[in-house]
């Protein structure tokens, strides 16, 4: 998992499921561990100590539910104030909308501008953000030019 990739939601809310199972059948079972004939109280240790098992895993359980909750939280919120994650230069807090071209003389004058149509210079544009590149890959973006 790179390290501004937010977790998902389903980790802590699964541990904190689990951990609520695990107490509830341990208490159950440490509950039903006693028994009485009237003038003696019996302990089954079986159910007894597979009681205290099951909350000793619960509480193993709730203290992995609270560490994942709070990755949850710091990295949901980090990863939405990075404005570049180190692949690319893509921006997780804003979304990615269409690139606004400035018209030029041939397209405002109706004619419809095809990506056959390419500067004279060598300049290429990128077909993703608009920029111009002069490599295969767009500096503004990192997406592959057509036409490269």
């Amino acid at each position: 998992m790179h390290a501004h990739q937010p977790i998902s939601k389903w980790w802590p809310i699964g541990l904190g499921i689990t951990s609520v199972f695990l107490y509830a059948v341990g208490g159950g079972l440490i509950g039903g561990s006693p028994s009485t004939d009237g003038y003696y109280i019996y302990i089954n240790t079986g159910m007894y100590y597979g009681g205290i098992a099951l909350c000793a895993l619960g509480s193993g359980t709730f203290i992995a539910f609270i560490v994942m909750l709070i990755l949850y939280f710091v990295r949901r919120n980090r990863s939405a104030h990075h404005v570049e994650n180190g692949h690319g230069g893509i921006n997780y807090a804003q979304p990615q909308t269409a690139p606004s071209y400035q018209q030029n003389d041939m397209a405002k004058s109706g004619s419809v501008a095809t990506t056959n149509q390419m500067p004279q210079n060598g300049t290429k544009f990128c077909g993703n953000c608009g920029s111009s590149a002069n490599s295969k890959f767009c500096a503004t973006c990192g997406a592959a030019v057509p036409g490269m």
